[in-house]
């Protein structure tokens, strides 16, 4: 079957309407149920232990395979049946199904891969084009159950129409996913012997270790927020407005997907260029610091909204995604990829784990974003010594240019 860059974009962009409603939902859903902060954290970082394990071992298959389009379509069936049972669950079995889904929704990594493979425009485009669409997806997930983010469980009839919306869309994208053909490539001899082995071995492998405490940052403040939101900064509604912290969040959610929306598109172009996309791994980290310490220092509504509408991860994955395709044959792809998005989503586990036990503990919220603040900062140092020391700036030798072969 012929690829379709079109619908593979739809069945991204639907796989996608799940994503924001999610982080919205279910901490504070967890919250409702006096389960406590580390419950309300945990149900958006365990996930990403399964996301760890998983996103490296897809890619690692779809290598192997020379197929990564089947694998998509099982994880995408998988995550939809698994939708039905959240209602039924109590919030200890609802974190189980969580991850467990989590991790079949992990197959969503190969999307970078298939796409940084194609065929027309640049790399970089295409990658800033497609995490455009998936924030499309998110929107119009966000926006299409905006009214039902007044429910208090999901075993309420508003929560049975809510995990109906996912599922569909959901086993739709899986349609779309079936029906969009794959690229021709090579299968990959991978075993447990070279299943870590790069044609580029060091540049990939400190590339994706530095993203390691920048992750375990940015996660002790994303996975703090809601809480924060639900306890203290929206007592007084959104900006006076009486609405739920549930409906704040969903706020929250849609301002910074509308700005990611362009933003991607931009930073797809941006990353073409080998300076530019290199500052931007080092810049990113720092301008994540600044936004933490703006929520150390403030308790002001408009600064936490502000700051959260201003999306800055497109840049970094983007960024990360194009270099990656660089450094990596197209038979190590799906590994080197899932390489990195592994190490970020640990980094996530243990933040999201650290802020939940910090604040289970009695700590400030200010204290969290703090130590998130430093934590950014130190990625921004990690990636400027990979830079520095790996992957320069700039080739300085015949060999560096004769690695940076031509996007495939």
């Amino acid at each position: 079957m012929a690829f379709s860059f079109r619908r593979l974009v739809i069945g991204v962009l639907l796989s996608n309407i799940a994503g924001g409603v999610l982080f919205v939902v279910l901490p504070l859903m967890v919250l409702r149920r006096d389960s406590g902060p580390l419950l309300a954290t945990l149900i958006i970082v365990a996930p990403l232990l399964a996301q760890t394990l998983a996103s490296f071992g897809w890619g690692a298959l779809s290598d192997h395979l020379g197929r990564r389009r089947e694998i998509m379509v099982a994880g995408a069936i998988g995550a939809a049946v698994l939708y039905l049972f959240f209602p039924l669950a109590s919030p200890t079995v609802l974190l189980l199904l969580r991850t467990l889904q989590a991790a079949l929704l992990a197959t969503s990594t190969l999307v970078y891969a298939l796409t940084s493979e194609g065929t027309t425009g640049t790399v970089g485009s295409r990658l800033g084009n497609m995490m455009m669409w998936g924030n499309v997806g998110q929107l119009i997930g966000v926006l299409a159950v905006f009214p039902l983010l007044t429910l208090t469980t999901l075993d309420s009839t508003l929560g049975w129409e809510l995990v109906g919306v996912l599922s569909g869309a959901t086993a739709l994208s899986a349609f779309f996913l079936a029906t969009a053909g794959d690229l021709p490539r090579a299968r990959a001899e991978v075993s447990l012997g070279t299943v870590l082995q790069f044609r580029r071995q060091r540049p990939v492998a400190f590339l994706s270790l530095a993203t390691f405490p920048l992750a375990v940052g940015n996660y002790a403040a994303y996975t703090t927020l809601p809480v924060y939101l639900n306890d203290g900064l929206g007592k007084g509604g959104f900006f006076g407005m009486p609405l739920s912290p549930v409906q704040q969040l969903g706020l929250f959610t849609i301002a910074t997907t509308i700005i990611a929306i362009p933003y991607c598109l931009w930073a797809g172009d941006l990353v073409e260029g080998v300076f530019a996309r290199r500052l931007a791994l080092v810049l990113t980290p720092l301008l994540y610091a600044g936004f933490w310490l703006a929520y150390t220092l403030s308790t002001s509504y408009l600064v936490f909204f502000v700051v959260w509408a201003i999306p800055l991860y497109p840049l970094l994955s983007i960024a990360a995604t194009r270099e990656l395709s660089d450094l990596t044959a197209p038979g190590e792809r799906g590994r080197g990829i899932g390489l990195w998005t592994a190490v970020y989503t640990l980094g996530g586990l243990v933040g999201g784990v650290l802020a939940g036990l910090a604040l289970e503990a009695g700590e400030s919220y200010q204290l969290v974003f703090l130590q998130a603040t430093v934590l950014a900062a130190s990625g921004a140092l990690t990636y400027g010594l990979v830079i520095a020391r790996t992957l320069r700036f700039r080739f300085r030798d015949p060999a560096d240019r004769a690695d940076a072969h031509p996007p495939t």
